[in-house]
């Protein structure tokens, strides 16, 4: 889990997530697309969406293309890491990836 810093695959960032993806050998890599609770993009939204395309190219260029990026809603995640009473940030960016994937598994899952 890599949560949003505003700033995506510099180098440091590309070769972290290169030597995890060779670790972990993923099929699928699962991004939280955010958008507004009524569904419309927000300006993180672009960035996110940036990013998951940078993100199959560099898969593609290290012939990774196999892995396959979904872009996931991750509305209201965040808002249930908050409900679960946690005070870490750290934790908090790591419920709400648990239940992203919970949902993905869930309801969207192809």
């Amino acid at each position: 889990m890599l949560p949003y810093r505003g700033e995506f695959l510099e180098k440091q960032w590309r070769s972290q997530l290169l030597q995890i993806i060779s670790e972990k050998k993923p099929r699928i890599i699962i991004v939280g697309r955010p958008t507004t609770f009524d569904g419309r993009p927000t300006e993180v939204t672009v960035k996110i969406e940036e990013f998951a395309t940078e993100l199959e190219l560099l898969l593609k260029n290290n012939a990774l293309e196999k892995i396959e990026v979904q872009l996931y809603n991750e509305r209201e995640t965040t808002k249930f890491a908050h409900n679960l009473q946690i005070t870490d940030k750290t934790d908090i960016n790591h419920a709400a990836a648990v239940r992203l994937l919970e949902l993905w598994v869930q309801h969207g899952k192809k």
